[in-house]
């Protein structure tokens, strides 16, 4: 399965990590269980054992951890995929794979070799196999991922933290040091972390972190310039937003809080992402010690200079710090305008632009009572580019060829200015959204009427687009996109209009199919059979029904169409940008165990899905129903599951499709027919439009 790595042995089967430290006993509640390992069955009685990653308690459902020659076993799946890491079992080869990020560690039963990306490492234990799981060194594996590993005997917890972590919503990566700033308040005590309340317009960029009473500690420390921690001691993580976007501010980007730990103290963490290291703040409790205030002072505009090179002139603003620069540009006439958040303008108000080559004008001032506003005006298609340097913004405009050509951002529409003919319903349209490009040939050669070059857009869905022509001597127009984008091409007695719209702007219904695996990700295997080829044969197979049965209501988009890896948040993240529903196609394992067969599906109920509306349980029973009825494979129904990243990430109706087991000979011999592909691929596309026709979508 994508989501996973690991496939299912059997219902009771997962994976333990062995935990090579020494345990303290101490009094804690008693399980008994019986294991079977070495060939026999052995009782075991002992005080139970907790586990910690990064600050949060894990379940691990019906493995719980033990204790084995003074060794703490922890089962893998739970522990791994609470950092976002995949697993994946092997059971030909007897090797485990750990992938997190572009880091892959594998590991093999019976030996003491591991590999982190082709490099091998030495474990102290072997992996080995107890009651039909596998068992690997954690401290071994978790160190190779950059993760921290300890042992509390007092409080029987096994605590893993990340270390180094650079690219995850929380960040437990940075351990305060002797630089640390502490503030002590004796008569605070444990509080929850509820909230952080957001700068209001005016005066210095102020953020309150807000508790439920008084702060007993609290330490701040700033890490690599770039990330300001603020640790509350005593505090439990309870902030329902965890990874929050910043716009609008000149310093910083986003906030990131986690419970950063649990034992011996609780401390919730909360990151500040700078966008300038050369800030000045300031970090105090409220009045009532019940908050804590993140004080950002105003930046002082205080120079502009005007400069002109050959075709290009450039603008050099400078400020007390790095000013950071929100860049719109607009029509009517044409202008650049660059906006400074949490800014206070020493400007003149009039700037001289005799000697400028491309800027006619140049006018500064206090657009709102923190915002420092500069507006440039051009010739239309004037393209620009930015930079920092020290505490200076820099912006370089050239004139390009374009003409007769404007972009409206509040519309999202490109107006080309009707100076020739032409048929719209004769330009040809390429669609290469997962490159993120998308390219209009038009009939004949424009050259004349528009120019060519590039138009620099920068809002949410474009970077920019470029007016070419191609071998054929055809004028081009091509989309530089952030996010998968459709267009629609309209034209009156004057233009012609270019709207730039998110998908479900533009159709009644969007799916996203996504083909599991690919890449250096197999997936599962049994039988001859590699399950990254197979699911993509069944989503090419069934991408090939919407494309040719000559409909428009309904548009399908996929997330690969050959042997590649899409990153598990990412085929999560297009979902939610472009589709209404997320349907991802997989192939089972219950690898050594050749019994198991049959068709499931997996799903999780989304906390924004609401009855009268479709919802990921009606999307999998609906699928589930007509690939049982189309291929005869035996009935496993529908499976709730809460431990799979895309899932969890996506934000629409989402589901993931175990056709059949490569396990079992009978079903990989199925699934691996191409008459029953096509069975499949029907069934998926018969799904969809009984859902688009009896369910409302959006």
């Amino acid at each position: 399965m994508k989501c996973k790595f690991i496939k299912k042995f059997t219902t009771m089967l997962a994976m333990a990590f062995m935990l090579t430290i020494p345990v303290v006993v101490n009094a804690a509640p008693v399980v008994n269980y019986t294991l079977v390992y070495d060939g026999k069955a052995h009782a075991y009685s002992a005080e139970e054992v907790y586990i910690s990653v990064n600050g949060k308690d894990i379940d691990t459902g019906d493995m719980p951890p033990v204790v084995i020659n003074d060794r703490t076993l922890v089962p893998a799946r739970a522990v791994f995929e609470a950092m976002g890491a995949e697993v994946m079992w092997n059971g030909n080869t007897s090797e485990v794979f750990v992938s997190k990020g572009s880091d892959v560690v594998t590991i093999k039963v019976g030996s003491n070799t591991g590999n982190k990306n082709g490099q091998n490492f030495t474990m102290d234990v072997p992996p080995m196999i107890i009651n039909d799981r596998t068992v690997i060194p954690i401290r071994a594996v978790s160190e190779a991922l950059n993760c921290n590993v300890e042992w509390n005997g007092k409080t029987r917890y096994v605590i893993i933290n990340e270390d180094g972590k650079n690219n995850d919503t929380t960040d437990t990566s940075e351990t305060p040091s002797e630089n640390t700033n502490t503030n002590v308040n004796p008569s605070g005590g444990n509080v929850t972390v509820s909230s952080i309340t957001m700068p209001t317009s005016g005066g210095a960029e102020n953020y309150t972190i807000n508790t439920t009473g008084q702060i007993s500690k609290y330490t701040t420390e700033l890490i690599s310039e770039n990330r300001l921690l603020v640790d509350i001691y005593g505090g439990t993580m309870g902030i329902s937003n965890d990874d929050i976007t910043v716009s609008n501010s000149s310093f910083v980007s986003g906030i990131r809080s986690a419970q950063f730990q649990v034992t011996p103290e609780k401390i919730t963490r909360i990151v500040f992402d700078l966008k300038t290291s050369n800030c000045d703040y300031n970090v105090g409790y409220t009045a009532d010690k019940k908050g804590i205030v993140v004080s950002f002072s105003e930046n002082d505009i205080t120079g502009i200079n005007l400069s002109s090179s050959g075709k290009t002139d450039t603008v050099t603003i400078t400020g007390k710090y790095t000013p950071v620069g929100i860049i719109t540009k607009l029509t009517n006439p044409d202008r650049i305008v660059i906006d400074f958040a949490n800014s206070i303008s020493k400007l003149p108000e009039s700037v001289d632009t005799s000697g400028m080559n491309v800027i006619t004008a140049a006018r500064t001032g206090q657009y709102t009572a923190n915002t420092t506003r500069v507006t440039l005006e051009v010739p239309s298609g004037a393209e620009f580019t930015t930079s920092t340097s020290g505490n200076t913004f820099k912006v370089t405009v050239s004139k390009g060829t374009l003409e007769n050509v404007s972009y409206n951002a509040s519309t999202r529409t490109i107006t080309l200015k009707k100076v020739q003919n032409m048929n719209i319903n004769s330009i040809v349209h390429n669609d290469d959204y997962l490159n993120l490009k998308y390219t209009m040939t038009l009939p004949g050669n424009f050259t004349s009427s528009y120019g060519y070059g590039t138009y620099n857009v920068n809002d949410s869905y474009l970077t920019n687009f470029v007016i070419g022509t191609n071998s054929a001597g055809n004028t081009t127009i091509t989309f530089n996109e952030k996010q998968i984008t459709a267009y629609t091409i309209t034209e009156d007695a004057a233009n012609y209009y270019i709207k730039v719209q998110n998908p479900k702007e533009k159709y009644n219904c969007v799916v996203m199919l996504d083909a599991g695996h690919g890449g250096k990700d197999p997936g599962t295997n049994g039988n001859g059979f590699i399950e990254k080829n197979l699911t993509l044969e069944v989503l090419l197979k069934t991408y090939n029904l919407f494309e040719n049965d000559g409909k428009d209501d309904i548009k399908v988009y996929v997330t690969r169409l050959s042997d590649v890896y899409p990153e598990n948040a990412d085929r999560a993240r297009i979902a939610n940008e472009s589709a209404d529903m997320f349907i991802s196609i997989h192939m089972n394992s219950a690898a050594p165990n050749a019994v198991p067969n049959g068709t499931e599906v997996l799903y999780k109920t989304h906390s924004n899905e609401v009855s009268g509306k479709l919802t990921s349980e009606i999307l999998a029973q609906t699928l589930q129903n007509n690939i049982i009825n189309s291929i005869g494979t035996n009935n496993r129904g529908l499976k709730y599951r809460t431990d799979l990243l895309v899932l969890n990430s996506t934000t629409v109706p989402a589901v993931i499709i175990e056709a059949g087991f490569l396990s079992n000979l009978g079903d990989a011999q199925k699934v691996s027919d191409s008459a029953t592909q096509q069975k499949i691929a029907q069934a998926i596309y018969n799904s969809v439009y009984n859902i688009y026709n009896s369910y409302k979508i959006r």
